[in-house]
């Protein structure tokens, strides 16, 4: 399975736990973040074949931590 659509269930309540903890943090909060996804696949004896998904939508639209 693709890196992109190996972000489950389960690795999305992975990520939410995180940024939310680091969200929590940051003074002053910022007002607007993303999530990107980056890929990465490993072909035998060639350079990793690398691809980055920006601002993916893993959360509803009015998602805040």
């Amino acid at each position: 399975m693709a890196g992109y659509h190996a972000v489950d269930a389960r690795k999305k309540r992975v990520v939410l736990r995180a940024a939310t903890a680091y969200m929590r943090l940051l003074r002053p909060r910022p007002h607007t973040f993303r999530f990107d996804v980056v890929e990465v696949s490993v072909v035998p004896k060639g350079a990793p074949e690398i691809r980055h998904f920006e601002n993916v939508d893993l959360f509803p639209k009015h998602f805040r931590p």
